[in-house]
């Protein structure tokens, strides 16, 4: 068969959601681009940088909030896996006289830091993740900084030891959604970023 001329431009409307099998997830690294919404199926990353404390949040208007006081975005880290009952559920409490967040999936734990005297207020399930590792889903590091009291939540284990933290181990799993470096064999970039998560 021989082609004359080109074909006209195709579209194709693709629905998914994180709360699929398996699924593409697209993430824009602003919470700008996302209506005011809560539990979005990306996890915003933020940075106050007078108290050295990372916020982790499922919701665009938290985001928003925190800019307004001060916060910087840093993208958009890792994905919410939704309501999944197959999935473990992120507790999120925070310290209000360190200026620190903890995210934990350990009830043992949000029961420690939730007694009385711990310093922590528990602030509810601020998410959901990937109990096991899984095809598509990367590891969560958890890393604390005792200098800074701040936890920090990242994809990237060489972040965490590059600041100086101290590595914790894997909190939980979940797609990536960090963009991928630029360049001629780094892949794709920040509006191409995508990833397979797949249960079975």
């Amino acid at each position: 068969m021989t082609y004359t001329e080109p074909a006209a431009a195709q579209r194709f409307d693709i629905d998914v959601s994180l709360d699929d099998l398996g699924t593409v997830s697209y993430a824009a690294q602003s919470h700008a681009a996302y209506d005011l919404d809560d539990d979005l199926p990306v996890v915003f990353r933020l940075f106050q940088p007078e108290t050295f404390t990372h916020l982790y949040t499922a919701s665009s208007a938290e985001a928003a909030a925190a800019r307004d006081l001060g916060y910087i975005e840093e993208g958009v880290s890792f994905s919410n896996e939704g309501a999944n009952e197959a999935l473990i559920t992120v507790h999120r409490l925070f310290n209000a006289s360190t200026s620190d967040y903890v995210l934990t999936t350990d009830v043992d734990e949000v029961a420690r830091l939730s007694a009385e005297g711990s310093g922590f207020v528990y602030e509810g399930a601020a998410f959901k993740g990937v109990a096991v590792a899984a095809p598509g889903a990367a590891p969560i590091h958890r890393f604390y900084s005792e200098t800074n009291t701040d936890h920090l939540y990242t994809t990237n284990l060489a972040e965490g030891l590059a600041a100086g933290y101290t590595y914790e181990g894997v909190g939980w799993y979940a797609v990536d959604t960090t963009p991928a470096p630029s360049g001629p064999l780094a892949g794709p970039g920040p509006e191409q970023q995508s990833g397979w998560l797949v249960l079975g």
